[in-house]
């Protein structure tokens, strides 16, 4: 009498947690200067200067890095339709980066 086996079920991973992200506003930006704001993801921080911009649909900025010599993310906050032109915004799951979900926190605890 013949026998067989299943095969063994593929071992399931379980999803790695998200880093934790985290902004503070260094330095608030004024009609004369540009601010400074800090995004921490996990260990690693990077600081940017943050430029108001004029925009026709809510709220833009314009995101420096300080040490780099990248040219900046413009960031547009207008409700879920909110926008950046970084390489995570086009290929996050939640439909943010960290730029967005940073500069929104920001605006909804008063401090831009």
């Amino acid at each position: 009498m013949a026998t067989s086996t299943l095969p063994a079920a593929p071992r399931q991973r379980k999803p790695r947690p998200a880093p934790a992200r985290s902004i503070r506003l260094l330095v608030r930006p004024s009609p004369e200067c540009s601010g400074v704001v800090r995004i921490a993801v996990g260990q690693s921080a990077t600081d940017y200067l943050l430029q108001p911009m004029r925009s026709d649909f809510g709220r833009a900025f314009r995101l420096v890095k300080l040490l780099g010599d990248h040219d900046g993310y413009n960031v547009c906050l207008n409700s879920r339709f909110s926008l950046c032109d970084c390489r995570g915004f086009h290929s996050a799951k939640s439909g943010e980066c960290k730029h967005v979900a940073g500069l929104k926190a920001l605006v909804a605890a008063g401090k831009l």
